[in-house]
């Protein structure tokens, strides 16, 4: 009768154990039924926002002579379709460097993006790194005066000895870019680089003459960078606003965007004859809202990225 009993039992434990599976794998299909339909509800909104995003874009005037200016120099060559900041990498694709510098680099950064080389290498670096915090990391009210701080700029630009002065048009189109990747929900750092980085846009053209055009500024009203810089002998505004143009003596240009923008700027300057890097800090301050990495090379700026960034 126990032996009956015990193998009722454990029938019935079998039974109670398979049911119990079975509402476990059933609750577990439900749960997965409902994690897909939240899925695809929230791919479907971010396709709606994407579109919504893409329209946006494609309704910001275009400006002719930046397009004229673009199509003559980074859309011609045998690369136009390069981009003008590239991805992370680590050192070992940086062959313009050799290995003993790249050690001594990896003592303080993990790796580097690399900007187009170009004339407008140093402003593309620094600009992607500053319009990178302001569009993704800043707050409210430091967007709203940046934006403040853009319409004071005329966004004039010199190119082929022409200068193109007080163009509102590209003021209006720059500030609209900002204002769509500020609202974009998903992505939107991924959204900026895209935007950022594509030579057949405007955002970048435009986020170059930006940053000339706050340099100039800047410059201008500190006497002792303004001697520094004009000392190289063009006119200071010829040497500050003209497209694919970089002065020798950026040492004043970076001190005094580093002050005016209250941020500070760590350039690491490579040597190569001496085998040598130094490093520079420019604006050091404790607790800075942003830091800007400068690699600085015959003949290029990168883009550093310290050990402790994701």
């Amino acid at each position: 009768m126990k032996q009956k009993s015990f193998a009722l039992l454990t029938f019935g434990g079998l039974c109670y154990l398979g049911f119990k599976l079975y509402k476990e794998k059933q609750n577990q299909d439900n749960g997965l039924i409902e994690y897909n339909q939240v899925t695809i509800e929230k791919e479907k909104i971010d396709e709606i926002e994407i579109s919504k995003n893409l329209d946006n874009i494609r309704k910001i005037q275009i400006s002719k002579n930046l397009d004229n200016i673009c199509n003559q120099t980074i859309r011609k060559g045998e690369q136009p379709n390069r981009l003008m900041i590239e991805p992370f990498s680590e050192f070992t694709s940086f062959n313009q460097i050799n290995f003993s510098l790249r050690l001594n680099l990896k003592k303080y950064l993990k790796g580097m993006r690399r900007a187009r080389g170009d004339d407008n290498c140093f402003y593309t670096s620094f600009c992607f790194q500053y319009l990178g915090y302001i569009l993704n990391k800043a707050s409210v009210q430091e967007f709203q005066d940046f934006i403040s701080m853009v319409d004071t700029l005329p966004f004039s630009v010199i190119h082929n000895n022409i200068e193109y002065e007080q163009n509102d048009e590209m003021k209006q189109s720059f500030k609209q870019y900002c204002q769509i990747i500020r609202s974009i929900q998903e992505n939107r750092n991924q959204n900026f680089f895209d935007l950022f980085s594509d030579p057949q846009g405007q955002f970048y053209g435009l986020s170059i003459i930006f940053l000339r055009n706050l340099a100039y500024k800047f410059c201008q009203e500190n006497d002792e960078i303004r001697s520094l810089l004009q000392a190289e002998g063009p006119f200071l505004k010829e040497l500050l606003l003209t497209w694919n143009k970089e002065c020798l003596s950026m040492e004043g240009v970076i001190k005094s965007l580093s002050h005016k923008l209250n941020i500070q700027t760590t350039l690491f300057r490579i040597n190569s004859q001496t085998n040598n890097i130094s490093q520079e800090q420019y604006n050091q301050i404790p607790n800075s809202k942003l830091i800007i990495y400068l690699v600085q090379g015959q003949g290029f700026y990168f883009i550093g990225i310290p050990q402790n960034q994701s």
